[in-house]
């Protein structure tokens, strides 16, 4: 720098002092999630809670003291943490997946998983099929709890990519891809269900297939 600024010397050892006196760790860059939008006089943490009550009854059928407890104290965390708005997001997404014709034909099929799912706040996200891994614990996080919304492929499940990119722009949402290596048996299940076999037909498939094989290469 020295050198770049040979005119400056005064100005470079007067940058360096005030940079030696602040303290900061890319760390502390933490990543604040959008505002959800919500209805006028509504905060989201508000909007949430009438949302997780709503889903609480249907799930549970009345909001019991034990429910309404666990209600509290979660929404209470979620509030302290600031995560309404992801909650939020995903209800809204799974809301309008509900409504899609792929939801009532394939209502088995639309799970919800991973480590958000066994709060009693989950269920104003209103999904009826649950596949469960570690209950959300917010105290012991210090990252978004990970909530995974699992589609039939199709039509229908592009409506729903389509909803979050035109209702969150382009440029607030963004897709992923993960490269699966299968097994033989779960190989052949897939490709089945690409070609339409029945689960009866798959499970005859996947039953003469061993669990582990071994290739060996052929001499030439």
């Amino acid at each position: 720098m020295l050198y770049q600024f040979d005119d400056y010397q005064q100005a470079v050892a007067t940058t360096a002092e005030i940079a030696s006196r602040v303290k900061f760790s890319m760390d502390e860059l933490g990543y604040t999630f959008p505002d959800y939008p919500v209805p006028p006089g509504e905060t989201m943490d508000s909007y949430l809670r009438k949302q997780a009550e709503k889903g609480a009854v249907w799930r549970y059928w009345a909001l019991t003291p034990k429910v309404r407890a666990k209600l509290d104290y979660e929404l209470n965390m979620i509030a302290k943490l600031k995560l309404a708005g992801y909650f939020l997001l995903v209800w809204d997404i799974s809301s309008f997946a509900a409504q899609t014709t792929f939801s009532r034909r394939d209502a088995g099929r639309r799970q919800i998983r991973s480590s958000a799912t066994l709060s009693a706040s989950r269920p104003s996200i209103r999904s009826r099929p649950i596949c469960c891994s570690n209950a959300f614990s917010p105290k012991k996080r210090t990252e978004y709890p990970d909530i995974d919304i699992d589609l039939p492929s199709g039509d229908d499940r592009e409506k729903v990519i389509q909803h979050v990119y035109q209702k969150y722009g382009e440029r607030g949402a963004g897709m992923t891809a993960n490269v699966i290596s299968y097994r033989g048996r779960s190989a052949a299940r897939e490709v089945g269900k690409v070609f339409g076999f029945d689960e009866e037909c798959l499970g005859r498939l996947a039953k003469i297939i061993p669990h582990y094989g071994t290739h060996t290469r052929r001499p030439r």
